[in-house]
């Protein structure tokens, strides 16, 4: 595996903490208050959103996901594409979302390290 150069710079936070203009909505909906930019590629599908919060199954949640968004993405492509942002969505750091698993996709696949902020 090729693995990218230290100049790649991700993060992840959630919209109630992190104000700056360097964020990046991952978020199916975005807080109506946010007037950021949006990246939907990253967004869960209505599909799973509604089965989760139907039954909070985790492993459901996080097989659906890869299935139907991430197995579909390049992962070099899209850290191409998020570079020097911090990726947005409603949950704190606590709690389970999807933005810890793109961290983990994006290293598996490229070595890069995602940080919370």
């Amino acid at each position: 595996m090729k693995y990218f150069k230290s100049n790649c710079n991700i993060h992840t936070s959630y919209f109630a903490k992190y104000k700056e203009p360097d964020g990046l909505a991952i978020s199916l909906y975005k807080p109506k208050w946010y007037n950021g930019d949006h990246f939907s590629t990253l967004a869960p599908t209505k599909t799973i959103l509604k089965k989760y919060k139907k039954d909070y199954d985790i492993k459901s949640y996080v097989e659906s996901y890869y299935r139907d968004v991430l197995n579909k993405l390049n992962p070099r492509e899209i850290v191409q594409l998020i570079n020097n942002r911090v990726l947005l969505c409603y949950e704190a750091p606590d709690k389970f979302c999807h933005r810890f698993i793109i961290a983990k996709w994006i290293y598996a696949n490229t070595g890069l390290v995602i940080t919370e902020i």
